[in-house]
Protein backbone atom coordinates (compact mmCIF):
# COMPACT_ATOMS: atom_id res chain seq x y z
CA UNK A 1 0.00 0.00 0.00
CA UNK A 2 1.40 3.70 -0.72
CA UNK A 3 1.55 5.95 1.33
CA UNK A 4 -1.50 8.30 -1.02
CA UNK A 5 -3.88 5.05 -0.23
CA UNK A 6 -2.90 5.07 3.02
CA UNK A 7 -3.90 8.64 3.75
CA UNK A 8 -7.08 7.88 1.97
CA UNK A 9 -7.92 5.06 3.99
CA UNK A 10 -7.05 6.82 7.23
CA UNK A 11 -8.77 9.93 6.26
CA UNK A 12 -12.18 7.68 5.26
CA UNK A 13 -11.85 5.50 8.77
CA UNK A 14 -11.98 8.94 10.24
CA UNK A 15 -15.17 10.28 8.72
CA UNK A 16 -17.13 6.50 9.54
CA UNK A 17 -15.94 7.00 13.24
CA UNK A 18 -16.99 10.51 13.19
CA UNK A 19 -20.06 8.89 11.69
CA UNK A 20 -20.78 6.90 14.03
CA UNK A 21 -20.25 8.45 16.95
CA UNK A 22 -22.70 11.44 15.62
CA UNK A 23 -24.90 8.66 15.13
CA UNK A 24 -25.37 7.17 18.41
CA UNK A 25 -25.85 10.45 19.76
CA UNK A 26 -22.77 11.34 21.99
CA UNK A 27 -22.98 14.96 23.33
CA UNK A 28 -20.12 16.81 23.37
CA UNK A 29 -17.86 16.71 26.92
CA UNK A 30 -18.43 20.07 28.69
CA UNK A 31 -15.38 22.43 28.64
CA UNK A 32 -14.06 23.19 31.92
CA UNK A 33 -14.11 26.89 32.31
CA UNK A 34 -17.73 28.19 30.46
CA UNK A 35 -17.30 30.69 28.36
CA UNK A 36 -20.61 32.78 28.04
CA UNK A 37 -20.09 33.94 24.47
CA UNK A 38 -19.10 30.49 23.34
CA UNK A 39 -21.30 27.86 25.06
CA UNK A 40 -24.14 30.28 27.07
CA UNK A 41 -25.12 32.91 24.67
CA UNK A 42 -25.93 30.72 21.50
CA UNK A 43 -28.12 28.61 23.88
CA UNK A 44 -30.27 31.84 24.84
CA UNK A 45 -30.02 32.79 21.35
CA UNK A 46 -31.08 29.44 20.38
CA UNK A 47 -34.05 28.77 23.17
CA UNK A 48 -34.93 31.74 24.85
CA UNK A 49 -34.48 34.93 23.12
CA UNK A 50 -38.19 34.24 21.46
CA UNK A 51 -39.77 35.08 24.20
CA UNK A 52 -36.89 36.83 26.65
CA UNK A 53 -35.16 38.69 23.89
CA UNK A 54 -34.94 42.01 22.09
CA UNK A 55 -38.23 42.05 20.30
CA UNK A 56 -40.35 44.27 22.78
CA UNK A 57 -43.53 42.84 21.16
CA UNK A 58 -43.14 39.02 22.18
CA UNK A 59 -41.38 39.83 25.64
CA UNK A 60 -43.20 37.41 28.14
CA UNK A 61 -42.89 38.48 31.99
CA UNK A 62 -40.76 41.40 31.13
CA UNK A 63 -37.71 39.34 31.10
CA UNK A 64 -34.97 39.80 28.70
CA UNK A 65 -32.62 37.33 28.57
CA UNK A 66 -30.37 39.07 26.10
CA UNK A 67 -29.36 41.90 29.05
CA UNK A 68 -27.48 41.71 31.92
CA UNK A 69 -29.32 43.71 34.03
CA UNK A 70 -32.25 42.19 33.72
CA UNK A 71 -30.77 38.36 34.20
CA UNK A 72 -29.36 39.77 36.97
CA UNK A 73 -31.99 41.68 39.06
CA UNK A 74 -35.15 40.66 41.07
CA UNK A 75 -38.53 40.36 39.50
CA UNK A 76 -41.30 41.67 40.82
CA UNK A 77 -41.96 38.14 42.36
CA UNK A 78 -38.89 38.68 44.24
CA UNK A 79 -37.16 35.93 42.43
CA UNK A 80 -33.83 36.33 40.80
CA UNK A 81 -33.52 34.88 37.01
CA UNK A 82 -29.58 34.77 37.50
CA UNK A 83 -27.76 34.17 40.97
CA UNK A 84 -24.20 33.95 40.00
CA UNK A 85 -22.50 30.73 41.93
CA UNK A 86 -26.21 29.60 43.50
CA UNK A 87 -28.04 27.35 41.41
CA UNK A 88 -31.16 26.90 44.04
CA UNK A 89 -31.01 30.65 44.09
CA UNK A 90 -31.49 30.69 40.26
CA UNK A 91 -35.00 31.00 38.83
CA UNK A 92 -33.56 30.33 35.27
CA UNK A 93 -32.02 27.10 36.59
CA UNK A 94 -35.16 25.84 38.62
CA UNK A 95 -37.14 26.18 35.55
CA UNK A 96 -34.82 24.77 33.32
CA UNK A 97 -34.56 21.69 34.98
CA UNK A 98 -37.94 21.13 36.14
CA UNK A 99 -40.68 18.51 34.90
CA UNK A 100 -43.67 20.07 35.30
CA UNK A 101 -44.77 20.91 32.45
CA UNK A 102 -46.16 24.72 33.44
CA UNK A 103 -43.05 25.52 35.13
CA UNK A 104 -40.06 24.73 32.29
CA UNK A 105 -38.45 26.75 30.03
CA UNK A 106 -38.52 26.65 27.36
CA UNK A 107 -42.26 25.49 27.27
CA UNK A 108 -43.02 22.21 25.60
CA UNK A 109 -45.36 23.47 22.89
CA UNK A 110 -42.16 25.55 21.44
CA UNK A 111 -40.45 22.84 20.21
CA UNK A 112 -37.11 24.05 21.60
CA UNK A 113 -36.31 21.77 24.38
CA UNK A 114 -32.57 22.02 26.02
CA UNK A 115 -30.49 19.34 25.69
CA UNK A 116 -29.39 17.20 29.06
CA UNK A 117 -25.69 18.64 27.60
CA UNK A 118 -27.37 22.74 27.16
CA UNK A 119 -28.78 22.39 31.05
CA UNK A 120 -25.23 21.30 32.36
CA UNK A 121 -23.52 23.96 30.68
CA UNK A 122 -26.16 26.73 31.95
CA UNK A 123 -25.78 24.91 35.17
CA UNK A 124 -21.92 24.93 35.57
CA UNK A 125 -21.93 28.63 34.22
CA UNK A 126 -24.05 29.95 37.07
CA UNK A 127 -21.73 27.87 39.49
CA UNK A 128 -18.80 29.52 38.08
CA UNK A 129 -20.06 32.23 38.90
CA UNK A 130 -22.35 33.72 35.72
CA UNK A 131 -19.80 35.47 33.88
CA UNK A 132 -21.08 37.85 31.72
CA UNK A 133 -19.52 39.40 28.58
CA UNK A 134 -21.14 42.10 26.01
CA UNK A 135 -21.39 40.36 22.62
CA UNK A 136 -17.77 40.33 20.77
CA UNK A 137 -18.78 43.07 18.03
CA UNK A 138 -19.34 45.44 21.05
CA UNK A 139 -15.94 44.96 22.61
CA UNK A 140 -12.69 46.64 22.17
CA UNK A 141 -10.85 44.69 18.89
CA UNK A 142 -7.99 42.57 20.87
CA UNK A 143 -5.03 41.14 19.06
CA UNK A 144 -4.44 37.44 19.88
CA UNK A 145 -0.98 36.51 20.41
CA UNK A 146 0.79 34.64 17.93
CA UNK A 147 1.27 30.98 18.70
Amino acid sequence: MNCRSLLGFLALASDALLAITCAVGQEPATPDKIDFDRDIRPILSEHCFACHGPDESKLKAGLRLDRRESAFTARDSGEIPVVAGKLTESQLIQRIRTVDPNEIMPPPDEGKPLTGSQIALVSRWVEQGAEWTDHWSLGNIRTPSVP
